[in-house]
């Protein structure tokens, strides 16, 4: 498909993966959105760091930002992310990093081709 858009467009490979990227839309079963909020439909049973890795894994090549990821997860516990849970997010993003199942860049993460594999092998994006 990415061959297709580069020949038809005759922009370079790069360029028409990404734009092929960001017409795919990746199925997550156990997010639903509401407004730009995607709602977790699973239970307590998930970890930070997996919560925002099934979140990643749906932005697909968007990312989101800090303050994106932040919100999400607060709200999942209906309230304004505190101090400590902005520290605990932020330390989630650094494991994450140095794990290689997250690439960050600048205040925007990325899920990176070990992070999706992560999601996928323990069946996180899954309905409970």
């Amino acid at each position: 498909m990415a061959e297709f858009v580069r020949l038809y467009h005759h922009v370079s490979n790069t360029e028409a993966q990404q734009i092929i990227d960001g017409l795919v839309t990746r199925e997550v079963p156990v997010v639903q959105m509401f407004g730009d909020y995607p709602k977790l439909l699973k239970d307590n049973r998930v970890t930070l760091p997996e919560h925002v890795l099934i979140l990643l894994y749906r932005r697909g090549t968007v990312g989101a930002t800090r303050s994106e990821l932040g919100t999400w997860t607060a709200k999942a516990t209906s309230h304004v992310p505190s101090a400590s849970e902005t520290a605990c997010l932020a330390t989630a993003l650094r494991r994450l990093d140095t794990a290689g199942e997250v690439h960050i860049d600048g205040d925007r993460s990325y899920i990176t081709y070990k992070g999706q594999k992560r999601v996928e092998s323990k069946r996180l994006i899954e309905p409970a």
